[in-house]
């Protein structure tokens, strides 16, 4: 056993295997920091990509309140503009059944979960009510529409309108005039709101360039 140890201790210090040592010494040491740094890079990238995708999810939202504003700003310059200031018994009858052309965009919920980690994690909450908000909106024009023809039915085929849909159709068209503007106010906070996150989440992204007007101004 020690003539083992000594003939090692003198292959060690033999000076022609010692540079061979150093060097697969510093050819093991060159490979694991080549794949050290190699990890770190593609860890790093695969955080660019993540927070690249995270950014586009939450921009693709802004697009979809931008153009549910654009609907909302059209339903009311075409239809509910106009008859606004009528009486409410009057305006349920004058103001015609319209086409549900509002469509838009969905928000994919699921793409944004990442929002709940940041620093403003109150926002996913955010997006979802004004979304639902939006979508409400639209289901009252929809059903509203659907008791405004009945409602001309009535009229052209017995001259007569019974008192429960008469107070149905007064009813939703209060309801889609409280709706819009409920859904118009909070599309217009959110759109800033969500331009911002974007910003401060992303600094080399660029957000949407748009601007929502100020509320009494769309109104």
């Amino acid at each position: 056993m020690n003539e083992f140890i000594v003939n090692a201790y003198k292959l060690c210090v033999d000076s022609t295997v010692l540079p061979i040592l150093l060097d697969l010494t510093k050819m093991a040491f060159a490979t694991f920091v080549g794949a050290f740094f190699a990890f770190q890079i593609d860890k790093s990238h695969r955080r660019y990509l993540e927070k690249l995708q995270n950014f586009r999810s939450a921009k693709n939202s802004l697009f979809v309140f931008v153009s549910q504003y654009q609907a909302l700003f059209a339903m009311n310059r075409q239809h509910l503009l106009d008859k606004k200031k009528e009486k409410e018994e009057l305006r349920a009858f004058t103001l015609k059944p319209f086409s549900n052309f509002f469509k838009t965009s969905e928000i994919d919920i699921n793409s944004l979960l990442f929002i709940l980690d940041s620093g403003s994690p109150n926002l996913l909450n955010e997006i979802v009510i004004a979304n639902q908000k939006f979508q409400s909106t639209i289901g009252v024009l929809s059903e509203r529409n659907k008791v405004h023809l009945k409602f001309q039915e009535l009229v052209a085929t017995t001259g007569n309108v019974d008192p429960s849909t008469k107070e149905i159709l007064i009813s939703l068209t209060n309801s889609l005039y409280e709706s819009f503007e409920d859904s118009m106010e909070t599309n217009i906070e959110m759109v800033p709101k969500i331009s911002t996150f974007l910003k401060n989440y992303y600094k080399k992204g660029k957000p949407l360039g748009f601007e929502p007007p100020k509320l009494e101004e769309a109104l």
